[in-house]
């Protein structure tokens, strides 16, 4: 993708090097990207090539597995419900600060994207998230979602035709929060991907998955406590 972008090697290994990475740690799909560093590169871009359409773009060349063990437990799960439900309860495991949940309101089933206070997103990955958890939601259910409306929180972009034409459907600015909004009776549609034996085994892995990452966070943590210490002398216990 980097590559597509127009990067070369050695400008990717002077993006990831104030960060600590690696060439080979960022290749393995494994790897934690550091948020700063994806923010960092989006507002470059958008720079290179003076559009600020970037997150549209990059939802659009979104495929199935891009959410990895999430995304599989989700798709064996029995409704669409269940399926975003899933997404949200893993969602840690894709996005660092960015939260997801689903809420029946009436008639209304909204499927809302908000992050950490601390945490202030661009527009554009906002507008990724969304539009690629529609795009792939697509492939599993087999047939085109319609969303009612799709709100952000976020002004108004220079790019809304193109927000407007991407998720075929009013698009509403200066929300009070950022979400998809269906008609409520999609939640109960049954996925046709839908296997209860696998679901129960994915959703065992995913929280395996989140347990590690939260205990590799605290070691984190816990290195960065350590080295702030050493700029002050030998830490003592």
């Amino acid at each position: 993708a980097y590559a597509k972008l127009g990067m070369t090697e050695r400008e990717l290994y002077e993006s990831l090097e104030p960060y600590g990475m690696t060439l080979a740690q960022f290749a393995d799909p494994r790897a934690r990207v550091p948020q700063a560093l994806l923010l960092a590169d989006l507002d470059k871009y958008m720079k290179r090539f003076g559009r600020t359409d970037l997150g549209i773009l990059a939802a659009q060349a979104a495929m199935p597995g891009d959410y990895g063990a999430v995304e599989l437990a989700a798709r064996a799960c029995a409704t669409v419900g269940q399926a975003f439900e899933m997404l949200a309860h893993g969602f840690g495991l894709i996005a660092d600060g960015i939260h997801l949940s689903v809420e029946r309101r009436g008639n209304v089933g909204a499927v809302r994207l908000w992050t950490d206070p601390d945490l202030e997103l661009p527009p554009q990955v906002a507008e990724y998230q969304l539009l690629s958890l529609l795009i792939i939601g697509c492939v599993y259910l087999r047939t085109r979602l319609h969303p009612d409306c799709v709100r952000f929180a976020h002004s108004e972009v220079p790019h809304a035709a193109a927000c407007v034409e991407a998720f075929g459907c009013k698009i509403e600015f200066n929300a009070p929060e950022t979400a998809l909004c269906f008609p409520s009776a999609l939640l109960d549609i049954a996925m046709p991907t839908g296997n209860p034996f696998a679901a129960e085994m994915m959703r065992v892995r995913v929280e395996a998955l989140a347990h590690e990452a939260n205990s590799n966070d605290l070691i984190e943590r816990i290195e960065q406590a350590v080295t702030n210490r050493l700029t002050q002398g030998v830490p003592t216990l």
